[in-house]
């Protein structure tokens, strides 16, 4: 049986506009997508704080926590994932990607997120915290 990845997923907010990241072309997983802050979870004991931490090491964003959302499991070509969603808020704009990961952002309207190509089942993450 195949082995469920957990990841979290830290959405930031700033004002009506969520921040999203294009996942650099050589990434192992959805090259070229568009995607929120995610990241593997390597330990369990605080998703909310490890979901604070990678979105400021993936984005150079000071954040508040404001919520986390229902879990939720996504079935895409590489598998089965479980997504612990968590949203954050930022007053800042002065993004900083980690140019390894990421090669550009953008602040969207969560309804804009259908025009983008995204991974698979973004917008749940937004669902999942009743933003949309």
């Amino acid at each position: 049986m195949e082995k469920v990845k957990e990841i979290i997923v830290g959405v930031v907010k700033r004002g009506d506009k969520f921040l999203i990241l294009r996942r650099k072309s050589n990434n192992k997983f959805d090259p070229d997508k568009w995607e929120f802050v995610s990241a593997f979870i390597k330990d369990k004991t605080n998703l909310e704080k490890y979901a604070k931490e990678q979105v400021y090491k993936e984005t150079g964003l000071e954040t508040e926590f404001l919520k986390s959302g229902e879990d939720f499991k996504v079935n895409d070509e590489y598998g089965l994932w479980l997504i612990h969603p968590f949203l954050f808020e930022t007053f800042g704009d002065d993004v900083v990607l980690q140019p390894k990961d990421h090669s550009e952002y953008k602040w969207v309207l969560g309804e804009d997120l259908k025009i983008y190509r995204t991974i698979k089942d973004l917008d749940q993450n937004l669902k999942s915290l009743d933003l949309l």
